[in-house]
């Protein structure tokens, strides 16, 4: 099963009026503008994807968290845009779809801000999507807080309809890329991002 949801707490630390989406971002999103946010005690970890501004930022690219309980639809990730995501401090495995699917773990502690990178590259068909883990090193410089003034985007209300309309397609990436990725991973759990990553 596959989901389409915010946590509550994530919710209210955005709380404002919602835009009309802009030309590359996708229909199914609502935009806070470049607010920052802050995990909402120690029991929260906050998951934050960025997608930097590129040639083609009019692709999108379709993010999932992959879990035990059903799959989680998180948004869509447009050029010059960043999602976040609200999740409890432990193990947690993200996927990206575009032509393809890409995964990337994460371990993560409570109370931290971690970073994901959503970089787009060729396909046959269309755009190719990759994550990639930002490392500790790479927070508080001049790219990070250019960072917290891309567009901030949550999920609107067509979301849901949009996911049930897409499963079968959905469910068809992730059982063929994510065996793949796991063999040709072989230190997936290490190449994702570590809890020492947070801010």
């Amino acid at each position: 099963m596959i989901r389409a949801f915010a946590l509550a707490a994530l919710a209210l630390a955005i709380a404002g009026c919602a835009a009309e989406p802009g030309a590359n971002i996708s229909p199914l999103m609502v935009r806070y503008g470049n607010q920052r946010i802050v995990p909402q005690g120690p029991n929260e970890a906050l998951i934050l994807f960025i997608r930097e501004n590129e040639d083609n930022n009019a692709t999108q690219a379709t993010l999932y968290e992959v879990a035990d309980d059903g799959d989680h639809f998180i948004g869509v990730s447009s050029g010059s845009t960043r999602l976040a995501w609200a999740v409890r401090p432990g193990y947690h495995l993200f996927m990206v779809i575009g032509e393809t699917a890409d995964f990337l773990s994460a371990q993560v502690d409570g109370g931290k801000t971690y970073y994901m990178m959503v970089a787009p590259r060729w396909g046959f068909f269309k755009s190719r999507f990759s994550f990639r883990a930002v490392r500790r090193a790479e927070l508080g410089g001049p790219q990070w807080q250019a960072w917290q003034q891309l567009e901030l985007l949550r999920c609107g209300p067509d979301c849901a309809s949009w996911v049930n309309s897409n499963v079968e397609s959905i469910l068809r990436h992730k059982d063929k890329d994510l065996a793949f990725w796991k063999t040709t991973k072989s230190s997936y759990l290490t190449s994702g991002i570590m809890p020492e990553d947070g801010w």
